[in-house]
C-alpha cells in the first residue's frame, strides 16, 4: 500500500511539472524550412507559405512592421497569418509572430510575402538566408 501511495505521489508530481512547464515555454509561432529551390514557412495554426527562389525579385527588412488588416487567416496577439493588406505593400501573404515588431518582405514576380520569427535576432538570420537565396538566384 505504501508503494502505491509513493508511486501515485511521484506520478502526480511529474504530471504537475509537465503541466506547469507548458506555461513557461514559449512555443515558436512561426517556423521555416529551407529547401534547394524554396523556403516554406509554417505558422502554429497550420498556415503554410512557400516562396520559390527563382521567383524572388526584392528583399527588404522592416524594423517596425505595420501589418495592416487581415483579409483572411489568423489575427491574434501571437500570430498573424494568411492574406493581409496594408498601405505600403497592398495585399500580401503573411506568416508572422505578432509579438515581434520586425519582419522581412519578399517581393516575387507575382506576390508579396511578409514573415518573421520568434525574435529580431532570428528574423535577421532569416533575412540573411533569404538574401543568400536571392543573390544565388541572380548569379545563376
Amino acid at each position: 500500500m505504501k508503494r502505491f501511495r509513493y508511486l501515485l505521489i511521484i506520478l502526480l508530481m511529474a504530471a504537475a511539472v509537465l503541466f506547469l512547464s507548458k506555461f513557461f515555454e514559449r512555443p515558436h509561432t512561426v517556423t521555416y524550412e529551407e529547401f534547394a529551390e524554396r523556403i516554406v514557412f509554417t505558422s502554429k495554426s497550420g498556415y503554410q507559405m512557400t516562396i520559390y527562389e527563382d521567383q524572388m525579385r526584392r528583399l527588404q527588412f522592416v524594423e517596425k512592421m505595420d501589418f495592416g488588416t487581415k483579409i483572411s487567416g489568423t489575427s491574434t496577439r501571437a500570430e498573424k497569418s494568411g492574406t493581409w493588406k496594408n498601405d505600403e505593400f497592398g495585399e500580401y501573404f503573411c506568416c508572422a509572430d505578432g509579438t515581434v515588431d520586425c519582419a522581412i518582405v519578399v517581393k516575387t514576380t507575382t506576390h508579396t510575402y511578409v514573415a518573421n520569427c520568434e525574435s529580431e535576432e532570428e528574423t535577421l538570420k532569416l533575412f540573411d538566408i533569404v538574401s543568400y537565396m536571392l543573390a544565388y538566384d541572380c548569379e545563376g
